[in-house]
């Protein structure tokens, strides 16, 4: 099936709302999208991305479809990126930023390739307006992890990064830092692939904030590891230079507070590695020893064979490590995204065919915090339920 047959079916399943005047909200919702300056298309489409989303909610959850909360979530689509309408006079070419912000603000299970380019070719209009949207998702995190289908805040984190906007840099440091799940909540495994490229793309050469974020015992590990990982981007880039990573590395490793997180622990030691750990083999290898690190993620037969390998070969193959630099192409980066892939669409297209009213049997339910039945001893968020 293709993204133009699908994108075709969940648009007309809008229309036929739209001509039934059933919900009501619907109709409602775009009148309103189109009087604040949003073309018609692009209010159907952020219907339909709302439609699909409170679908797939129905399956994933076994319930039936609710209007009111999908009312509700209609009633959120444009208030964040309201437009003027004196300054909404575009043609078919042209789009204001506000504009090209609407139409990806939500995700409508197509990439949206066009707008961002053109995003990108007005950089200096839109930076503005990329950190407002950061900044946003910062200072209210519940309600964007909450709201279904909701990207904006994801394009905005890696365009500033590409475009290597340094007042990002403390509101990354923020959101990486708010407590428990609520980063990985509202950016999902991309702060996980990403977040240590996005800090090293934004810092300059000032590392401070991320080593308050490395050090901050009330972050997540997983953030926190974030950061420790820019350090290595950083040295490996030469934007620090290796010997000073090398010796907060040090310091860090002999930390009691970081001693007693074997994740974090084993975080620090694949860094080591990206770097080459000779400077701190001993202080690895006594990690080990008194089996402090997670070896799961990393054992010390990978340290030995970095020694091996020899620090020229290590820091060139760290150098060519996609997962170790720059934040350069947004597109690149985020196109083959599941969530945009045909068989992504084509499963949730198989899922329109089931009717809400239909009676499911409940399975019992892993907690995102129960250990993982894998029995690899991490959490189930962090393991299979990826």
């Amino acid at each position: 099936m293709s993204n133009k047959i699908l994108k075709s079916q969940m648009l007309q399943a809008v229309e036929n709302q739209m001509k039934m005047n059933d919900p009501k909200c619907v109709n409602s919702t775009f009148q309103r999208l189109v009087a604040e300056g949003y073309t018609e298309q692009t209010a159907k489409e952020m219907i339909a991305a709302i439609l699909v989303e409170q679908m797939d909610f129905i399956l994933k959850e076994n319930v039936k479809f609710n209007e009111k909360e999908y009312e509700e979530r209609l009633n959120s689509l444009g208030r964040e990126l309201v437009l003027d309408n004196d300054d909404a006079d575009f043609d078919e070419t042209e789009h204001s930023v506000e504009e090209l912000l609407g139409q990806i603000a939500y995700n409508t299970g197509c990439f949206p390739k066009e707008p961002i380019e053109e995003i990108i070719c007005k950089k200096e209009e839109a930076i503005p307006f990329l950190l407002d949207i950061l900044r946003k998702t910062r200072d209210n995190p519940e309600k964007y992890r909450d709201e279904y289908g909701y990207f904006a805040h994801i394009y905005a984190a890696y365009l500033l990064a590409q475009f290597r906007v340094k007042e990002a840099y403390p509101i990354l440091i923020d959101i990486l830092g708010l407590p428990d799940d609520l980063p990985y909540d509202l950016f999902g495994d991309s702060i996980l692939e990403a977040g240590s490229r996005m800090l090293a793309s934004v810092c300059e050469s000032d590392a401070s904030l991320i080593k308050v974020l490395a050090e901050n015992e009330e972050a997540d590990e997983y953030m926190r590891g974030q950061a420790i990982e820019a350090l290595a981007i950083l040295a490996l880039h030469n934007v620090l230079e290796r010997d000073e990573v090398v010796a907060y590395y040090k310091k860090l490793i002999n930390e009691p507070a970081i001693m007693k997180s074997p994740l974090l622990l084993a975080t620090l030691v694949n860094s080591c590695c990206d770097i080459y750990p000779k400077e701190l083999y001993d202080d690895i290898k006594n990690c080990y020893e008194e089996a402090l690190v997670d070896e799961s993620v990393i054992g010390m037969d990978s340290v030995d064979d970095a020694m091996r390998l020899g620090k020229d070969y290590v820091l060139e193959d760290s150098r060519n490590n996609i997962h170790l630099e720059f934040i350069e192409d947004t597109i690149a980066e985020l196109e083959w995204w599941a969530c945009f892939e045909e068989t992504y669409k084509n499963r949730i297209n198989a899922r329109q065919i089931v009717k809400s009213t239909q009676t499911i049997t409940k399975l019992p339910k892993i907690g995102r915090n129960d250990p993982c039945l894998c029995g690899s001893g991490k959490k189930y968020k962090k393991c299979c339920g990826k």
